[in-house]
């Protein structure tokens, strides 16, 4: 066995604990909210409309 074993240890102890516990982890809500905002590109009244003379 090598002389690093006990800190080995202790950083395996450390990660697993940082892992387990939630003070790491945020709670989120599992909502997506997408907010749409008007555009010229995106208006109705700006399309350009192709009109065929027949």
């Amino acid at each position: 066995m090598s002389n690093n074993m006990p800190n080995e240890v202790v950083a395996i102890a450390m990660a697993l604990s940082l892992y387990f516990s939630d003070s790491i982890h945020d709670n989120e809500s599992n909502v997506l909210t997408i907010k749409r905002y008007n555009s010229p590109w995106s208006d109705k009244i700006y399309q350009v409309i192709n009109k065929i003379n027949l």
